[in-house]
């Protein structure tokens, strides 16, 4: 398991050199597997695990910091499906210092977190790649701002007492796509996807946007439809292929839907060729939890090994979602709970050292904005160029009337506020109190840095960009320290901008969701998958899983943390815990899904010696 950390001090402060020096000393003392790879006044950093041709040091020449992760060369101008693996030589380190570590974001894309050191000014630069892919988490102790990608590790070494940042809880629960840079904890905060935190001699820090999707989104727009079909099929494929390139032997978990399907399509045509075991899971609770059919053409058409492997309700006891790590953010406990076991089996059965995941396509193919596309169409062309054919075509697909198309429309294109993510909190909240909800709503400090508040951007642009602003997880949190690494390789910087130049009702053309990209990989995919309209659904198996484990979870959300802070109604939480009512609803759903994880993170900090202060 790959993993870093890093102290960043002002030198001349003998205070500051003295908790740093305590703080490396008792992570080095933690685990032998530390090892040093910078030290120089006022900057050391150390990594573990590192893994040959995925998670690797780019050492910068002259003594100028280290990145961290994997790196590829972007493309030049005009070789828009070519990539290789990066070289940081003399040139392209003086190169990145000098731009203050903007040539990193221009030049390069990847999976990193660099420390980059200016020994003329005596300025530390930690820049983080725009698809954050890999975590990078920061802390004060005594002045030192420490940076490390595990919670766990920086807990571990019991220098400071931590706190629950309970209003970014409550505007989690209202929010569960909430990404900034506060994290469930007082103490920890995170740097942004493409945002650099510049730390200056003296110890005083800033951080400035060095990849920002509302300019790319503005620039060079693709507005024909056969270029950006091109486009997203050239670069899509030079993404997979670089990332097939790092792992001999992937899983890649094949749902059977359309990102999945073209994540395989493009492994199959890897020069790389690596040796490809796919899985689907699948529930016989309902046919919408059953995906196997899909699953089978598309791995028929590209010749792969296919194991199916079904979720047994029996096989989860929600007892256990006690027992994980602590984390700086809240994630879903329920998929590893079910699934990190027989992965990691899997994963040493086979010899495989990544898993491959078809996350973010929903995003940046535009899945199911159809009616957003239309709001952007007349946002942005007005009523001409074939604004009332779109609204007939969304409509049709939708099965909706062309008026509450073209209402909709009008009113979120022309007389609406401007978008934000605030405006979700509490739509799919109904179990937190409404003071809850308006709190979340007014906290202007829960905006991304990505989405400021703007009236020059079609609203379902902005819904797309806040939508990858939630990005991957890259650790299981209950993986092995040899266990596979997890890849999104649809979430790469290249396809990304790609797709953010293309407008909504581009990627939604003829009024379907993902047309671009269907389009794109019409020839590879099995008629069945190109037409599909529906997707799996796991709701079934939440209600099963919720009824199996009624009592454990009765006591834990009644008598919890949530419910003692006034985060969730008591009331309502107890309606839902019957036997009567816990079979179906979004109520359920919305209990099992997101607050019975975050509950037992905040058990996870509480219960670990923490100091819980409301």
């Amino acid at each position: 398991m790959f993993r870093y950390f890093a102290l960043c001090w002002n030198p001349q402060d003998p205070h500051q050199a003295t908790a740093a020096r305590l703080a490396a000393q008792r992570l080095r003392a933690s685990s032998g597997e530390w090892q040093l790879t910078v030290e120089m006044d006022g900057l050391m950093v150390l990594h573990a695990g590192l893994r040959t041709g995925s998670s690797e040091k780019y050492l910068l020449t002259g003594g100028h910091g280290v990145v961290l992760g994997k790196l590829f060369a972007s493309p030049p101008a005009g070789e828009a499906t070519s990539t290789s693996n990066a070289e940081l030589d003399t040139n392209a380190s003086q190169s990145i210092i000098a731009s203050a570590g903007v040539r990193l974001i221009e030049r390069y894309w990847g999976r990193y977190v660099a420390f980059l050191r200016d020994p003329s000014t005596r300025v530390t630069r930690i820049v983080r790649d725009p698809t954050a892919a890999m975590p990078c988490f920061f802390a004060t102790f005594r002045g030192v701002t420490l940076f490390f990608s595990r919670a766990e590790d920086c807990a571990a070494l019991k220098l400071m007492q931590f706190s629950i940042n309970w209003p970014y809880i409550g505007a989690f629960l209202c929010i569960p796509a909430l990404q900034t840079r506060q994290t469930g904890v007082d103490q920890i905060r995170e740097l942004q996807p493409g945002e650099c935190l510049q730390v200056d001699g003296e110890g005083a820090s800033s951080t400035k946007l060095y990849w920002d999707p509302i300019r790319l989104a503005r620039s060079n727009v693709i507005e024909d439809v056969g270029e950006a079909v091109e486009c997203v099929r050239g670069v899509t494929r030079s993404c997979v292929w670089a990332w097939s390139s790092c792992y001999p032997r992937i899983i890649h978990l094949l749902s059977g839907g359309l990102d999945s399907s073209i994540i395989l399509s493009c492994l199959r045509s890897a020069p790389a060729r690596p040796d490809v075991t796919c899985v689907n899971y699948f529930s016989k609770l309902s046919s919408e939890s059953d995906e196997r059919e899909f699953a089978r053409l598309a791995a028929t058409a590209a010749d792969c090994e296919l194991l199916e492997f079904e979720d047994d309700v029996s096989d989860v006891r929600f007892e256990s979602i006690l027992d994980f790590p602590r984390t700086a953010r809240i994630w879903s406990r329920l998929y590893y709970l079910q699934h990190s076991g027989f992965e990691g089996k899997l994963a040493a059965r086979c010899h495989a050292s990544a898993i491959f995941r078809g996350i973010g396509g929903d995003q940046l193919f535009c899945q199911g904005g159809t009616t957003l596309a239309v709001v952007d169409h007349l946002y942005a062309r007005g009523l001409r160029h074939g604004f009332f054919e779109a609204a007939l075509h969304a409509a049709r697909r939708q099965k909706i009337s062309l008026w509450s198309v073209l209402n909709t429309a009008v009113r979120k294109a022309w007389f609406a506020s401007p978008w934000t993510p605030a405006r979700l909190a509490g739509e799919f909240s109904s179990l937190v109190p409404p003071a809850v909800v308006a709190a979340a709503k007014a906290n202007e400090s829960f905006v991304h840095p990505w989405l400021p508040a703007t009236r020059d951007m079609a609203p379902g642009k902005l819904w797309q960009i806040f939508s990858i602003s939630n990005h991957a997880d890259f650790y299981d949190p209950l993986a092995l320290p040899d266990a596979p690494e997890r890849v999104a390789p649809l979430l790469s910087q290249p396809l990304m901008e790609t797709c953010l130049r293309i407008p909504t009702y581009i990627h939604n053309t003829g009024g379907r969701d993902r047309a671009i990209a269907r389009r794109a990989f019409e020839q590879e995919l099995p008629r069945e998958i190109f037409s599909r309209r529906t997707k799996g659904l796991i709701d079934s198996f939440l209600m099963q899983m919720l009824r199996s484990n009624l009592s454990f979870v009765r006591e834990l959300m009644l008598d919890g943390l949530l419910v003692k802070e006034g985060l969730l109604d008591r009331r309502r939480v107890e309606r839902v815990l019957t036997d009567r009512h816990s079979i179906v609803g979004p109520e359920a759903t919305e209990l099992v899904a997101y607050h019975l994880s975050t509950e037992a993170w905040l058990r996870s900090w509480t219960a670990s010696g923490q100091r819980a202060a409301a």
